[in-house]
C-alpha cells in the first residue's frame, strides 16, 4: 500500500504522532490519509480526463475545412475590386465583412513589401528611409 503514496507524490508525515500497531488512534490517522490520498487521486484523474476531452474536442474544430488566413482566389478578386471601388461596395458584392476586407488588404500589401530593405536614419528628416 505504501508503494501507492510513493507512486502519487504524497508524503505522509507521522514523526509527531505515536502510530504504534496498538494504538487506536493510529488505526484512524492511517485511514484518514489513505483516504484523502484516495481523493486527491480521483482530483488528478477528473483533471485528466477534462484535458483530454478538451483536446479531443478542440482537434475537431475546424476539420476539413481551410485556414482562414489562406488567400483564395475569391479573396484575390475581392481585393482587386477593392482598388477601385469602396468597402461598402466590396462588401456588398462578395458577401464579405469589412473586418475581411481590411484583413485581406493587410495580408497582400505585406505580402508585397519586401522584407529584407535596408533601412537608414536620416537625421534632417527625423525618420527612416530606405536605401
Amino acid at each position: 500500500m505504501m508503494y501507492i503514496v510513493e507512486d502519487t507524490g504524497i508524503i505522509i508525515q507521522s514523526s509527531d504522532m505515536d502510530l504504534s500497531s496498538d494504538s487506536d488512534s493510529s488505526d484512524w490517522i492511517i485511514a484518514s490519509q489513505l483516504a484523502h490520498l484516495d481523493y486527491v487521486h480521483y482530483e488528478r484523474q477528473k483533471r485528466v480526463s477534462k484535458l483530454i476531452k478538451k483536446n479531443k474536442y478542440k482537434s475537431s474544430l475546424n476539420v476539413g475545412g481551410r485556414n482562414k488566413r489562406v488567400i483564395t482566389p475569391l479573396y484575390r478578386q475581392a481585393y482587386n475590386y477593392l482598388q477601385e471601388h469602396t468597402y461598402n461596395e466590396a462588401q456588398h458584392k462578395f458577401n464579405l465583412s469589412k473586418s475581411t476586407l481590411y484583413r485581406i488588404k493587410r495580408q497582400i500589401n505585406d505580402k508585397k513589401q519586401p522584407i529584407n530593405t535596408h533601412q537608414s536614419y536620416d537625421s534632417n528628416r527625423g525618420d527612416y528611409n530606405e536605401r
